[in-house]
């Protein structure tokens, strides 16, 4: 702007168009919170302060489509208010997103452009744009242009952030995982040209019609274009071009929905399992036995669930461990390093964790098939601790582990000498048979440490413990899995041998 008699003329000009009196501070770039936050009345008062002439408002803003008045009145704010508070999830912190048509973007370019030949407006070669960092210089473009107007949502946030805030008795922060999402809708519709959905990116493409499939709302659409039209303003060299695509108002009424969502929470553990036969989550692809044995309904993460819903409430139940164990295969020693995951958990937060793990233990307790570690216990971490996921996975692939397995031999075994030679003996795994159906075929490199001889059952039984990298496929490492490991115990002892029972007795991971 030329300077502050030129703001003054330009508020002149908008209060007699009939804007609502937040649209007269967007369309000068108001930055001000405090007054943009204030009652509508205050406002009113404080243009006719500057501009000297009476405001007068009919109630149809032709710059936000109403959508600014409708998120000053109170019965929306309550609205709002109770919705949140209603929805039973603890928060110190919260975030306010606001979402606003497409159409807004495209009329509020048109707006511009009819403020520029006002002649009240003047561009410089270089234009000063605000970011969150301090004021930066940028090159006159579309795109720095439409910066010099606030946007709605902007303003609607200005409008409820600070009105909520003490009504919620929270701070606003954007590492929040407690987020609270509005958006609006007017009953305007853009007349975008006939190859804009054809430019479209195949994902958004893809994403579109997987939401049309679903029949899903409005609002998804609004926010997969939104980027999209801001593209196509852009990419227009004269903003007056852009009243090809705009419809006219015929109803000036606002409707909105309101999305409070949480991010996922993590609770860590191990858990033991102590029989076998038992799937680590259940799913029909994750035995590496045979089909019959992946229908059991027993689970632990089927134990787990109800045991935790007893506790917390929430709609979702994930659990993430550091690798797997086979269905028939024990999990012994501290256990299994474990997330679970609870979406839209309600109450996590505040739950004394260490005493839920003896109570869940306690209900555990009557199987005898299942039980958590008491000295790992469970713990609380929200989604942003990103290392927990990142040292749960380096658990799963870098760490070591360590197996106890009865063997059996064809023929009886006479010197046991040869295991002790076995120190770090680098292994050739192809995907073993018994999961090439599900896995991709490729060859691994994987390390046996070490093999201690632990006892003999009788002549062609025998009992050894195995110090092996992550991710090592014992089986197939003592019966070689027709060589397709190389080197393989059976070929290291000249017997054909053959695992019977398989124990993991601990996994290396800091937890």
């Amino acid at each position: 702007f030329k300077d502050d008699q030129t703001k003054i003329e330009l508020l002149k000009n908008l209060v007699g168009q009939n804007f609502c009196p937040h649209c007269c501070l967007r369309l000068i770039n108001w930055q001000n919170i405090s007054l943009c936050a204030s009652p509508i009345d205050v406002i009113k008062m404080t243009l006719q302060n500057i501009t000297g002439i009476e405001f007068v408002f009919n109630g149809e803003c032709k710059g936000c489509f109403n959508i600014l008045p409708y998120c000053t009145t109170e019965q929306f704010k309550q609205e709002v208010k109770s919705k949140i508070i209603d929805s039973g999830f603890e928060f110190d912190e919260y975030l306010l997103t606001v979402n606003t048509p497409p159409y807004l973007i495209v009329s509020d370019a048109v707006l511009f452009d009819n403020l520029l030949k006002s002649n009240l407006i003047t561009i410089p070669n270089e234009i000063t744009a605000q970011t969150p960092y301090g004021h930066k210089k940028s090159e006159k473009t579309m795109k720095s242009l439409l910066e010099l107007i606030m946007p709605v949502k902007k303003m609607a946030k200005f409008i409820l952030g600070p009105w909520l805030t003490p009504q919620l008795g929270a701070r606003v922060s954007f590492q929040t995982p407690f987020k609270c999402e509005i958006e609006f809708f007017i009953d305007c519709q853009l007349r975008l040209p006939e190859d804009f959905y054809k430019n479209l990116s195949k994902f958004t493409r893809r994403q579109r019609n997987q939401s049309i499939k679903k029949q899903e709302s409005e609002a998804k659409d609004n926010q997969m274009l939104g980027a999209e039209v801001l593209k196509l303003v852009h990419s227009h060299q004269n903003f007056q071009d852009l009243n090809q695509y705009l419809e006219q108002a015929i109803e000036f009424e606002v409707k909105t929905t309101l999305s409070i969502y949480r991010e996922v929470v993590f609770i860590t553990g191990r858990y033991l399992k102590l029989q076998r036969g038992i799937a680590q989550t259940g799913d029909m692809e994750e035995s590496d036995e045979d089909e019959g044995a992946q229908k059991l309904d027993y689970s632990v993460e089927r134990a787990l669930e109800p045991l935790f819903r007893k506790h917390c409430e929430f709609e979702k139940f994930i659990l993430t461990a550091s690798g797997r164990e086979d269905i028939d295969v024990r999990m012994m020693g501290r256990g299994r390093p474990f997330i679970a995951q609870l979406e839209r958990a309600k109450n996590a937060q505040s739950r004394d964790w260490q005493q839920i793990c003896e109570e869940v233990n306690l209900d555990l307790a009557k199987d005898l098939y299942i039980k958590l570690d008491p000295e790992a216990s469970l713990k609380f971490y929200e989604k942003g601790d990103n290392w927990v996921m990142m040292e749960l996975h380096r658990g799963s692939t870098e760490k070591t582990k360590n197996y106890r397995a009865v063997i059996y031999s064809a023929e009886a075994i006479e010197n046991y000498d040869l295991l002790k030679d076995i120190i770090e003996l680098k292994l050739q795994q192809k995907t073993p048979l018994r999961v090439l159906h599900r896995r991709p075929l490729l060859t691994r490199e994987k390390i046996i440490y070490s093999i201690q001889f632990v006892k003999e059952l009788c002549d062609n039984y025998f009992v050894v413990d195995i110090h092996a990298s992550a991710g090592c496929y014992i089986k197939e490492f003592v019966h070689g899995d027709f060589d397709r490991t190389q080197p393989n115990l059976s070929y290291i002892m000249k017997k054909q041998l053959e695992i019977i029972q398989l124990d993991v007795m601990g996994v290396d991971c800091v937890w």
